[in-house]
């Protein structure tokens, strides 16, 4: 993750984390069937996939936490593979910086593909692909073009 434990909303992030856990993701996006995330986002990504990590960060890569920023909740899991670790991200807007919790909307989605070695997306020197979509439905097909490109990569 790429925050610092910080308190980013008025409430608690084991808070804003179970209200975004509990969405419908039809309600986050209308092209899918009423789930909540929590089980939607495991069955989307698939067992490769493991150790799904849920977080209260401020939304996108900037550093620093500025009154008004938006924050997101952010779950990311990771498929360690020979060369490379794929990572599938999903961050779900829930409010900005010092204010109060709003109604969640998916902020990004992404799909970065990382040199193996990396012990972790911190560590990461580079991004071997980087892979953006705006809504849920778009995850999967994300990772479908990660796939492809590390098959490429791979040489199969």
């Amino acid at each position: 993750m790429f925050c610092a434990p910080v308190a980013l909303l008025r409430v608690p992030p084991e808070a804003a984390i179970r209200h975004v856990k509990a969405a419908d993701v039809a309600t986050l996006d209308r092209t899918l069937s009423a789930q909540p995330l929590s089980e939607w986002f495991p069955a989307t990504v698939g067992a490769a996939f493991h150790d799904a990590k849920w977080d209260v960060i401020r939304c996108g890569l900037a550093k620093g936490h500025a009154e008004g920023d938006p924050v997101c909740v952010r779950v990311e899991a990771q498929n360690r593979l020979r060369r490379v670790m794929v990572v599938a991200v999903v961050d779900v807007r829930v409010g900005t910086v010092g204010g109060s919790q709003e109604a969640p909307y998916v902020y990004g989605v992404e799909v970065w593909v990382l040199p193996t070695q990396s012990r972790s997306v911190e560590d990461a020197d580079a991004l071997d692909a980087f892979f953006r979509g705006e809504r849920l439905s778009e995850l999967r097909p994300l990772l479908d073009r990660a796939n492809v490109h590390v098959r490429r990569t791979d040489g199969n």
